[in-house]
C-alpha cells in the first residue's frame, strides 16, 4: 500500500464519519484538507494556489539559496513560507 493510498483511504474515512463529501479534486485542489496533504508530502503542487503562495521565490522552494548553497534566509531551509 502506498502513501498516497493510505492517506486516500484515512479522507474517506474521515469524510465517511463526518458526513462530508471527499474532495473532488484531489489531490490537487487549493482546499484546507488538500493543502495539509501537500505540506505533509513535501510537495509543490502545481494546481494549488495554496503552494504557489507559500513557495520560498528566494530558493523556488528548495529550501536553500541558488548561489553558495546557503540557507534561504526568507523560509530558513524549509523550502516553504508559512502563511500567517
Amino acid at each position: 500500500m502506498t502513501v498516497q493510498s493510505r492517506w486516500e483511504d484515512q479522507r474517506d474515512r474521515d469524510c465517511a464519519e463526518h458526513n462530508q463529501p471527499k474532495c473532488e479534486s484531489f489531490p490537487d485542489c487549493s482546499c484546507p484538507e488538500c493543502h495539509k496533504h501537500h505540506v505533509e508530502e513535501h510537495e509543490f503542487n502545481d494546481y494549488c494556489g495554496i503552494c504557489d503562495d507559500e513557495r520560498c521565490p528566494k530558493c523556488g522552494g528548495r529550501g536553500w539559496a541558488m548561489i553558495g548553497r546557503s540557507e534561504c534566509l526568507q523560509c530558513r531551509g524549509r523550502g516553504r513560507i508559512l502563511l500567517n
